[in-house]
């Protein structure tokens, strides 16, 4: 309603959803990974520069676009469903355990975001270092240390992309996709354990 009274068009608050369904497959999402890995099956598998970013065209492209809606959809509707069954859970915890729930929805729903969506900026991360500290430190001792593991690889293989090895990246060297394929399992991993945990 703020915005109408300010003049805007319903075209204009809707502008980004038009814009994000005709993007591509970003070079550094998860779907990125799947169809490098599956680059052999595919036909016209090339890289392009279009809205700024660097995206992976080919003849899976179109399929894996509309993945990404699908499973980020899926995706948030077990998020909930996970949140709701944690919030019955929560009338019984005492008060010292009460703050963990809204701090994994939290890290979980910001990491699926990254890892569901069809495009994954590096200063997505920068969302998820203020979460994951005050996660782990909810955490007792072995998953507490599994966490910190995970979370400084994928940092560290973030930081080993962007900006030193971009070039290598978009030339489709091996080492490049490799650290890139590597961040994106590392940070299913801890969604993953997140996750499944409860």
């Amino acid at each position: 309603l703020p915005f109408f009274l300010n003049g805007a068009t319903f075209h204009g608050l809707t502008y980004f959803f038009d814009f994000n369904k005709d993007r591509g497959i970003q070079l550094e999402s998860s779907w990125a990974s799947v169809l490098i890995l599956l680059k052999p099956l595919q036909q016209n598998f090339h890289i392009q520069n279009r809205y700024a970013s660097m995206e992976i065209v080919s003849s899976l492209t179109p399929l894996f676009n509309n993945f990404a809606f699908y499973f980020s959809l899926t995706y948030l509707l077990g998020l909930f469903v996970l949140g709701w069954k944690i919030k019955k859970k929560m009338l019984t915890m005492d008060k010292e355990g009460k703050e963990l729930p809204f701090w994994e929805i939290s890290f979980l729903a910001l990491a699926g975001f990254m890892f569901f969506n069809k495009v994954f900026s590096d200063q997505y991360v920068l969302g998820l270092v203020p979460l994951a500290p005050i996660l782990i430190y909810y955490y007792k001792f072995w998953p507490k240390i599994l966490m910190i593991i995970f979370f400084s690889i994928f940092l560290y293989t973030t930081s080993r992309i962007w900006p030193q090895n971009w070039g290598a990246l978009i030339e489709g060297r091996e080492y490049a996709v490799n650290v890139l394929l590597f961040r994106n399992i590392t940070l299913f991993a801890i969604f993953f354990y997140i996750f499944f945990k409860n």
